[in-house]
């Protein structure tokens, strides 16, 4: 927000069918992700994700970040250390050009395997994002608990900070807290003027959303810039 430039993107996943109908992941991920197919895709998305990365990177802007979300299952049950380690190494990235975003719900079950793989992720220099703050109950003892570089504020508060009376007045308790504990907040949702001029205000540190950009092909990404 201080410079008013883009510094990063996150990798999003489409089913795209044979006659052109695209997919959105919230009527397939869920199954994916309890099932084998998750570690394979999760491969597909880091490579990917990665080359663009590079590309960026090299050609637009050397801090440039991309961020991945890991889902629990994989966490819990697959080599991601390795593959992240492996990928990066392939594509010639340092830990400062990737984040990994965690949504709380990883955590309900507080196993102690999942921290420690965020741990060694975060020993590796790569930066760790809690996704969707506000949405659960956990959100605040994950804090205390989990090596979080950034927080990031889940649509739905800024959405409510819109429509309701309190709401824009809960959204900037939550962004004072937040920098209190020394975070940097990151706003999702951001989709209209309004939306951003709230943000601004309430002195968030980054934001995303349509306002700026739709989810989008590479090829596309690059023209923004």
């Amino acid at each position: 927000m201080s410079e008013g430039k883009y510094i990063g993107a996150e990798a999003l996943i489409r089913w795209i069918k044979p006659d052109g109908t695209i997919i959105q992941p919230d009527h397939f991920i869920e199954m994916i992700e309890e099932s084998n197919l998750i570690h394979k895709m999760t491969g597909i998305v880091v490579s990917q994700a990665f080359s663009f990365c590079r590309y960026m990177k090299d050609n637009i802007d050397p801090h440039f970040t991309v961020s991945i979300n890991i889902s629990p299952y994989e966490l819990h049950h697959y080599d991601v250390l390795t593959l992240i380690e492996k990928e990066m190494l392939l594509k010639g990235l340092y830990p400062e050009n990737v984040e990994i975003e965690i949504t709380e719900r990883t955590f309900l079950d507080r196993n102690p395997l999942s921290v420690n793989k965020l741990y060694q992720l975060k020993e590796m220099g790569i930066r760790i994002a809690l996704d969707d703050f506000g949405t659960g109950y956990s959100s605040l003892s994950c804090l205390n608990r989990i090596p979080f570089d950034r927080i990031k504020v889940d649509r739905s508060l800024l959405l409510n900070a819109s429509a309701m009376g309190k709401g824009d007045r809960m959204l900037e308790s939550i962004i004072r807290l937040l920098h209190d504990l020394e975070y940097p907040v990151i706003v999702e949702g951001v989709e209209k003027e309004e939306h951003l001029e709230l943000v601004t205000k309430l002195g968030a540190d980054e934001v995303q959303g349509f306002y700026f950009s739709k989810a989008i092909p590479q090829e596309s990404f690059f023209r923004l810039f």
